[in-house]
């Protein structure tokens, strides 16, 4: 059932910046910025292709969990500098063009833009939404 789930950077990315949002208090608020895009593209994707019912609920129950943790440790009001953000973002964008096989329906090009509109739009509003 998911035996390409290995070629999908949410495999590995999901996991991770869950264990590291509810270890460092500090970076909620730029781990959720993350997480944003990361789960609405993943969950586009996942209805777009050919898998059964049952693939397609389990794949976004998986994308969505992180938004179970936000409702049990919630970010704080700690302000990091502006520019770990966009440092972070440049990290996002790096891995996107780097990854050596690519088994997404939309392209390289398309999900750095999806990616970056996301980011940044949350990002302008983060603070009314989470403070």
């Amino acid at each position: 059932m998911f035996k390409n789930a290995k070629l999908h950077v949410s495999t590995y990315v999901i996991p991770l910046l869950m264990v590291l949002y509810v270890l460092y208090k500090d970076l909620r608020k730029l781990i959720i910025c993350h997480m944003l895009p990361i789960s609405i593209i993943g969950i586009v994707e996942v209805l777009k292709k050919k898998r059964t019912i049952i693939e397609k609920v389990l794949i976004t129950i998986g994308h969505l969990l992180f938004f179970i943790i936000v409702f049990f440790y919630k970010p704080t009001k700690y302000k990091l500098p502006q520019i770990i953000y966009l440092i972070t973002l440049l990290i996002a964008v790096t891995i996107i063009i780097n990854m050596p096989i690519w088994k997404y329906l939309i392209t390289k090009k398309h999900m750095i833009i999806i990616y970056s509109v996301i980011y940044i739009c949350f990002l302008t509003i983060q603070n009314t939404l989470l403070d």
